[in-house]
């Protein structure tokens, strides 16, 4: 965590190639992520619009799984809610990011692995959401 102003998580990863994962910028709440992989951007948090986040992904590869498609390879995916924001990327095909957040009574933003590639990553708040 290199730090955390105004309600802002901003992550870093590093590896002994390149940044695996950071945090552009946060405007109006909202949680920009960049992932570099073999010196490429692969995914990255574009705009959030009515309840979904827009993610503009750069590969070879056929988009992640479980999520909806859209135009010029962006990859539309749900952002849903009880109490609090939650958006989740069940898998993840080799050299994608695989993230995981949910909220019970505050925002936990968690990777679950970090094999060949996958970044682990596990951020917790304590009363407010950190993405949607």
């Amino acid at each position: 965590v290199v730090t955390a102003l105004q309600g802002h998580v901003l992550l870093e990863s590093n590896s002994s190639n390149s940044a695996l994962l950071g945090v552009v910028t946060a405007p109006q709440g909202r949680v920009l992520l960049q992932t570099y992989i073999s010196n490429r951007a692969l995914l990255k948090v574009v705009t959030a619009l009515q309840g979904y986040v827009l993610l503009e992904c750069y590969s070879s590869n056929s988009a992640l799984l479980g999520v909806v498609t859209a135009p010029q390879g962006y990859v539309l995916l749900e952002c849903y809610s009880s109490n609090n924001a939650l958006l989740e990327v069940v898998t993840a095909p080799r050299g994608y990011v695989l993230l995981e957040c949910y909220s019970s009574n505050s925002a936990l933003l968690e990777v679950v692995t970090a094999l060949q590639g996958y970044v682990l990553l596990e951020c917790y708040s304590s009363n407010s959401a950190l993405l949607g």
